[in-house]
């Protein structure tokens, strides 16, 4: 863990440079470069893509952090806490859809077809949340759970870290479990899953998964339609989040009944996401069919914003 990069001397003071909000602006910028190269060789104007993807960040982070405030702001938090972004706390599906809300507007304005330009962005938010999760790591947020303390990837957070904290807090539930592991000190913080690594090494495998598929699919081009690389890139996202939150303890679940442990909200709103994936996915394949279709009737080529890029 490593909150602070550096802090930048001023004459009043200094001025602390967050290594989350780093991260995150380094993952921003990657994003845009991706998606555009990839929207430069589909035709679309390279400023199209900045401006969207600037206000849709702004947007999006609004969107997860409202989301964090609405579901996960822990108890007994503060309206000043609402704003304390620096220490984390970005729900990503809340910022997806307040970021989609606003490409949506944008993409209309600029007479861009939007799914046309949500394919441009598919591997590149994959590489642009990955490099976000380095951030959440080096913050010490969204920690995984306790793992084995001969485990090789468990990590030890120092004792200003989250994790500390939620360990001396939960001390009496998590004992048994880190006894069962093999824990025979009760020296905190215990060895944790980097969840924070696993979800960025799933990511970047998923934008690269995106890319080789695309190169699979020209082999195959009567099938293809708008928003196909897009809506891999929600539901291969949705499939990671669900299983990461397997490994992942700063949350509660929910709905523990019995023997069934519950749901994190993550894995709640992975399952959220996927079902709107599939109906978007066949609803959007079924528009493109039936444009097929009539060309193929009337005789008529299909041009690229009718067939494969509708909005």
């Amino acid at each position: 863990m490593h909150r602070i990069f550096f802090s930048i001397p001023l004459p009043w003071g200094s001025v602390p440079v967050y290594a989350y909000g780093t991260m995150l602006a380094i993952g921003f910028l990657l994003t845009t470069w991706i998606a555009g190269r990839r929207a430069r060789a589909r035709g679309i104007e390279r400023q199209v893509v900045t401006d969207l993807a600037l206000y849709a960040v702004l947007a999006g982070v609004i969107g997860s952090r409202l989301a964090f405030i609405l579901f996960d702001l822990p108890a007994g938090a503060t309206i000043a806490d609402w704003f304390k972004i620096w220490e984390g706390g970005l729900t990503f599906q809340g910022g997806l859809i307040a970021g989609m809300l606003v490409s949506v507007w944008i993409t209309h304005s600029r007479k861009v077809a939007f799914w046309k330009m949500a394919d441009c962005f598919a591997p590149a938010m994959a590489v642009g949340v990955a490099i976000g999760r380095v951030g959440c790591f080096l913050n010490g947020c969204c920690w995984g759970k306790i793992c084995a303390p001969g485990f090789p990837l468990g990590v030890h957070f120092p004792a200003d870290s989250f994790v500390h904290e939620y360990h001396y807090m939960k001390f009496d539930e998590l004992w048994p479990v880190a006894h069962a592991l093999g824990y025979t000190e009760t020296t905190i913080p215990f060895a944790v899953h980097p969840a924070q690594l696993y979800a960025t090494v799933s990511l970047l495998l998923l934008a690269l998964a995106i890319v080789g598929w695309e190169k699979l699919r020209l082999l195959h081009p009567s099938s293809e339609f708008s928003g196909k690389s897009f809506l891999g890139f929600l539901g291969g996202y949705s499939v990671i989040r669900f299983l990461l939150e397997l490994v992942r303890d700063d949350t509660p679940p929910y709905w523990a009944i019995g023997s069934f442990p519950g749901l994190r909200l993550g894995q709640i709103l992975a399952i959220a996401t996927l079902m709107v994936t599939i109906l978007l996915w066949m609803i959007l394949k079924r528009h493109a069919s039936g444009i097929a279709e009539k060309a193929n009737a009337s005789g008529t080529p299909v041009s690229d914003d009718e067939g494969k890029n509708q909005s």
